[in-house]
């Protein structure tokens, strides 16, 4: 199977205490080595652990507030509600099954 190396890249998972890393070059056949790495919607590191997908989810949920704020403070508790379950509980159920 022939990979993109434009749209591929090698994450090397440790475990959360390692210190070391086995792989010590910036590419592997030509692929591109990665501390992090954006799969199906859900950002990975190293170790596993979900900062990375938290802070894009706030950095999300605070870009969609402020293009809406304008609309937010003339709508109701109702409306804002419904806005909420579309545009950012999403973000955060994608994590229920993790």
């Amino acid at each position: 199977m022939r990979l993109n190396k434009d749209k591929s890249a090698v994450l090397e998972f440790t475990p959360r205490l390692a210190k070391k890393l086995f792989i010590r070059s910036e590419t592997v056949l030509g692929i591109p080595v990665v501390s992090k790495y954006k799969y199906l919607g859900l950002w990975l590191n190293r170790k596993l652990t979900l900062d990375d997908q938290l802070a894009h989810i706030r950095r999300k949920a605070n870009f969609i507030a402020l293009k809406l704020s304008p609309l937010l403070h003339k709508v109701s508790l109702d409306y804002r509600k419904n806005l909420w379950e579309i545009f950012v509980k999403p973000l955060f159920e994608f994590l229920l099954p993790i």
